[in-house]
């Protein structure tokens, strides 16, 4: 009998049994070569652990398309199971994942498939600082990387697993200057070395073995990539954001990035500019970011420099390939100063000293902290948005593994406070309210439900907002922002800087819209108008929420329309039923109820009076 769950596993390992589990890794391929789902169900313990693989590879046709690779587990990891199947593709920044699942046997050593290793497993390591040494060369269209991984052991000391996306083949390493052995796609049937520190590459899969101290791993690697739409190298530039440095579980680290390549063209990496240098026909850069960050990015090309201003002491530029549209990068320049010293007078100081705004025609865009790479059709409404990520992304990293509550904040001060929603985002947010997932769940951001992490998001801080005022809410997201600069960070984060900012008590807040996913019903069962005894009425109504186990606590605004025009009253409304009264200086002919910035219920529809 199988037993499914991590914790089950640990009585079922046994002794290795590697022979066993290298059939059964090929008969895994096999079912995955019949482009059916159907055929690799019966290899789960369970077979909704499946529903993960069928996401991400979107339809069966693609199965054998899928890599399938194996490794034997890192040293520390025994318990979750001692055989690891790795399946991979080509993962895009801030989206998904390969899945990495545990070989199961159960009492007669019998294979199969249990449930899946998370990518942000506890490790008990950090990357402090990664190194990049990139040249590019676009004759060849490939790029060779150098990547020194600076290693901190954060408690204990284990083997330690990293990803990188699986183009990235490595063809040597180096641990604190000393070779060591690099194996890929090690066979059950070998042991792999208990003694002096070794590296094991299998698809996107790396660990480092027996390394029990603070150290410098180096990695050489080189590619040919044409990704349609995201990552490339070619004769017209290079663009790399996309997992292609080892990492642990998107944990944030520092960098320091060096690029060669061809003498005229734009080679821009995260953080500040530290030397330029022209020499035998190569031009070499070097940046240093000492922001921690999950993610880091590099582009190029024979950019012409489009627009430049000065601000602050920062230099502000749009790069375009091809001609410039000088408008639209004036205007994207422009942009980027007022955004920076937005977020900058209310959050605290931007940390590089400019901004660059990177046409990537064939890339939608990403923010990269100290720049931002764009689509040139967004460029003109999405510069600003990245520009905010630099603090919500940035300064405060987030993995994307759980949730997408950068994307939230950031177009909540973006599109409410300095765009004063000109793009509509409150009615696009309240428009989410049935969608069924829960904010603080994860969520693609440009998946089936990222509308509930932008829009829906941006949504629920204006209605904190309105339940704490402006300056508090300033206050309480700098106050998060100091307390969180380089450590990736969840919605529980923002909760707890809330509370300590404000002094409120707000689980509740967050429980109902953040932690919830279904919303009440408010139903207008009665208005009636009363002249008062000297002047003036009184509109007075029984309102009933609906909908939910237990009554919210709801705001929400009634706006009453008289001959003096329209009345909005701000309605607090936490029991089952509410009888509120209103007074107008004359008699009202109509109420309503708005829900925008207040309120995810569904309020009832206008009525005469």
């Amino acid at each position: 009998m199988f037993v499914s769950g991590l914790i089950a596993a640990v009585s079922l390992l046994g002794p290795p049994q590697g022979a066993t589990a290298q059939g059964f890794v090929r008969q895994i391929q096999a079912a995955a070569k019949t482009a059916k789902f159907e055929s690799l169900r019966p290899l789960f313990i369970r077979p909704e652990d499946m529903a993960a693989l069928e996401a991400m590879v979107e339809r069966q046709q693609r199965l054998p398309l899928i890599g399938i690779a194996a490794i034997q587990c890192p040293a520390g990891f025994d318990h979750l199971g001692r055989y690891w199947v790795v399946f991979h593709q080509h993962q895009r920044l801030e989206h998904e994942h390969d899945l990495v699942y545990p070989i199961i046997f159960d009492g007669d050593g019998n294979a199969k498939l249990g449930s899946e290793i998370p990518e942000d497993i506890a490790v008990p390591w950090s990357v402090k600082t990664l190194d990049f040494d990139v040249t590019i060369n676009p004759a060849e269209e490939s790029a060779a990387f150098v990547t020194r991984a600076h290693l901190a052991p954060e408690q204990g000391a284990l083997d330690i697993p990293f990803r990188i996306n699986a183009a990235y083949r490595i063809e040597s390493a180096l641990f604190d200057g000393n070779p060591i052995p690099v194996v890929r796609d090690r066979s059950f049937e070998q042991t792999a070395p208990t003694q002096s520190p070794a590296l094991d590459q299998s698809g996107s899969l790396l660990v480092l073995r027996n390394v029990r101290k603070a150290g410098v791993l180096e990695l050489r690697y080189a590619v040919k990539l044409k990704v349609s739409g995201g990552d490339f190298v070619g004769s017209n530039g290079f663009l790399f954001t996309s997992y292609w440095y080892p990492h642990i579980g998107r944990k944030p680290s520092a960098s320091r990035t060096k690029i060669t390549g061809p003498p005229t063209w734009l080679l821009l990496g995260n953080g500040d500019l530290q030397s330029e240098e022209v020499s035998n026909g190569v031009k070499t850069v070097q940046y240093v970011n000492p922001v921690a960050t999950s993610y880091h990015h590099i582009v190029g090309g024979p950019y012409v420099l489009a627009a430049e201003a000065r601000d602050r002491g920062r230099t502000f530029r749009a790069w375009h390939l091809g001609t410039a549209e000088r408008v639209r990068a004036e205007h994207d320049v422009q942009m980027a100063k007022d955004s920076v010293a937005f977020f900058e007078d209310r959050f605290g100081a931007f940390p590089y000293r400019g901004y660059d705004v990177v046409d990537t025609p064939d890339f939608y865009g990403v923010e990269c902290y100290s720049f931002t790479v764009l689509t040139p059709r967004i460029t003109s409404w999405a510069t600003s948005h990245e520009v905010g990520h630099t603090y919500f992304g940035g300064l405060v990293p987030n993995t994307y593994i759980r949730s997408l509550w950068n994307e939230s904040l950031t177009q909540y001060v973006d599109s409410i406070q300095f765009k004063r929603n000109s793009d509509k985002c409150l009615e696009s947010g309240y428009a989410s309210r049935k969608m069924p997932v829960a904010l603080s769940a994860p969520m693609l951001a440009h998946g089936q439900f990222g509308n509930v992490g932008y829009m829906r998001g941006a949504f629920i801080f204006k209605m904190l907002e309105n339940e704490v005022g402006l300056d508090s809410m300033n206050a309480a997201l700098r106050s998060f922002i100091e307390s969180r600069k380089g450590q990736a960070s969840e919605w529980h984060h923002i909760e707890q800087a809330f509370e300590r900012s404000t002094g409120k008590e707000l689980s509740w807040f967050f429980d109902q819209w953040v932690r919830g996913s279904t919303f009440p019903t408010v139903g207008l069962d009665a208005v009636w108008v009363e002249q008062g005894p000297q002047e003036g009425y009184t509109t007075s109504m029984r309102l009933t929420q609906s909908g939910a186990r237990t009554p919210f606590r709801l705001k929400y605004e009634v706006v009453l329309t008289d001959a003096d025009g329209e009345h909005r009253f701000v309605l607090d409304h936490s029991d089952v039923t509410c009888q509120p009264d209103f007074k107008t200086r004359f008699r009202p002919m109509k109420a309503r109820f708005d829900a925008l910035g207040w309120t995810l219920a569904d309020l009832p529809n206008a009525r005469d009076i």
